[in-house]
């Protein structure tokens, strides 16, 4: 499915609105929109009914937040303030998930419109839409005849941290360690989930900080922080889904109706789950979690990386998995992932058949691609596992890039022509290679698998592409991207075989080399790089930089 969150934004936000709820004659209904201009009429029409998902209390006012789902698959995030006084709710539309900075850009637009300098919104509006400052910068705006500042600083690559990220110190406080180890190890097996609260203020954070307990991963399925009420049919779903349900919604529910789904119950602190799903996971590890998720006072990032560490020893091993042969296309090997964690091969087994791990994979393998690499804090974890073991996977894997790279440096057209030779051989080993994920790869019973590989290097059933790029390169600089459809796709056994057609591009800075349109060899790239993609401008007699795997990512351009 792909990141649901968008590569490039425009600007910090892309709508302002006031809503009203409506009353018995009317449903609610926008009352005023900045920019006037704003033409998308299917989120007009969604944001007054998920603005006021259910009846509101009047005592206070309260920040939540819900999200709109494109044809792509991509987030339009929504931030709300309801304001018991004036009965209406403020919204502003965002491609960035920043909860914590529109909160409060929401907060100074309340105290705008109700001070004598009302008349300043539009141009305050206007300051505010711009494009979003790089991550760890400041965004200062002023207002009231410069006698006010807004100013904020944009996230950066930092885990989420109490008490400075709302969602999570609402999470934190209001579920105890049971609940909140239990609900990720239902997310981890990609449940039927409900969370449940009265105040949609807490259920959307509740929401939105589970979900953020599966990072580097991020939940694929059907996201749904606030339910309207209109929309209850969505708990009848068949497939995976991670939903808050208003409690006066969650009563108008037949439970016999919605099958077997995990229920947070946040107003009674308790979870409700068919399953066991926290047995299925080491003992050791989830001792380790619920300990470190037992200091209640816990401050800083504390929390965020109790649940990180478990997904590093879980997880973190597929850097051990990864491929690299001179002169090869660089693969990731499912059966050497499973055998990374000897005492964990059940789980693992599973997990490599999940929408959410097939995500993580083909991000890392896109952000190399594209050259922008990565150095995460998953990583920063995942190389402190590794020392702690003392197999020295990071640094290992480290030296195996950067051998590769120089041959295909060194080997320019020769290793892309080996490349196309490759792929045309490939495409007559597709259909006997996904004819053997039968026997590779264990029945998951009715559900799909979502990763579908052998242990032939040179399929694989997953999206895939080639990046190879190096500054410095004193003639046109080449890169090879490798994408991937999905050509067909069928049940078989109670697990998807699907069949992959790529289109394979190797470009000069300014013309086609070549073009191939056969089946043929796909594989995961899960490596991280330092080097920013070729710009193509020449550097002179400037000598090329050493390629390095693990450094400092790039900042963006």
């Amino acid at each position: 499915m792909g990141s649901r969150v968008r590569d490039t934004v425009r600007y910090m936000f892309e709508l302002f609105c006031e809503v009203s709820p409506g009353d018995h004659t009317r449903e609610p209904y926008v009352l005023k929109k900045y920019p006037e201009t704003y033409k998308n009429e299917e989120e007009l029409k969604n944001i007054p009914k998920f603005t006021f998902p259910c009846q509101l209390e009047n005592s206070f006012a309260q920040h939540y937040s819900f999200v709109l789902t494109s044809e792509d698959s991509k987030y339009t995030f929504c931030f709300c303030r309801y304001d018991p006084k004036t009965n209406t709710s403020l919204v502003l539309l965002s491609h960035l998930p920043w909860h914590d900075i529109f909160y409060k850009l929401l907060n100074c637009i309340a105290n705008l419109i109700n001070s004598p300098e009302r008349d300043e919104l539009a141009s305050f509006l206007e300051a505010c839409r711009i494009r979003p400052p790089m991550p760890g910068h400041t965004l200062k705006v002023t207002y009231n005849a410069g006698h006010s500042v807004f100013t904020c600083q944009c996230p950066d690559n930092k885990l989420p941290s109490i008490p400075e990220n709302c969602n999570l110190t609402e999470y934190f406080s209001a579920m105890d360690t049971k609940c909140m180890a239990g609900l990720w190890a239902a997310l981890l097996n990609e449940r039927r989930v409900a969370i449940v609260a009265s105040k949609p203020s807490r259920l959307s954070a509740c929401v939105q900080a589970a979900n953020a307990t599966l990072f580097p991963m991020s939940w694929q399925h059907i996201f749904i922080p606030i339910l309207p009420k209109h929309l209850v049919d969505y708990l009848l779903a068949p497939m995976p889904f991670l939903i808050g349900v208003p409690r006066s919604v969650m009563e108008s529910v037949r439970m016999s109706e919605i099958g077997d789904v995990v229920i947070l119950d946040v107003d009674a602190n308790e979870l409700k789950t068919p399953f066991n799903d926290l047995e299925g996971l080491p003992s050791d590890l989830v001792s380790s979690l619920k300990k470190a998720l037992s200091d209640k006072n816990a401050l800083g990032d504390a929390v965020s990386r109790a649940f990180l560490r478990a997904l590093v020893s879980l997880i973190g091993g597929y850097r051990d998995a990864i491929k690299i042969e001179n002169g090869q296309l660089i693969t990731f090997n499912p059966e050497a992932f499973v055998r990374t964690r000897k005492n964990m091969q059940p789980f693992l087994t599973k997990i490599l058949q999940s929408q959410i791990f097939r995500q993580f994979i083909d991000e890392r393998l896109d952000l190399l691609n594209s050259g922008r690499g990565f150095n995460d804090e998953f990583e920063v974890e995942c190389n402190h596992y590794a020392d702690k073991l003392s197999t020295g996977s990071g640094q290992k894997l480290k030296q195996q890039y950067k051998d590769w790279a120089k041959t295909v440096k060194k080997e320019g057209g020769a290793f892309f022509k080996t490349v196309k030779d490759k792929v045309r051989q490939g495409g007559k080993n597709v259909k006997s290679a996904v004819k053997g994920l039968k026997n590779k790869m264990p029945r998951t019973g009715s559900r799909p698998s979502s990763i579908n590989t052998t242990d032939d290097s040179r399929t694989s059933g997953i999206s895939a592409s080639l990046g190879v790029m190096w500054n410095g390169f004193k003639q046109a600089a080449l890169a090879a991207h490798i994408h991937t459809d999905i050509l067909s796709g069928g049940w078989h056994g109670g697990y998807t075989s699907r069949l992959l057609y790529q289109e394979h591009k190797l470009y000069t800075s300014n013309a086609v080399l070549m073009r191939v349109g056969d089946p043929g060899i796909v594989g995961f790239v899960g490596l991280f790089a330092d080097e920013p993609p070729y710009n193509g401008k020449g550097d002179g007699d400037a000598a090329d930089p050493e390629p390095t795997v693990g450094g400092e990512a790039p900042a963006a351009p």
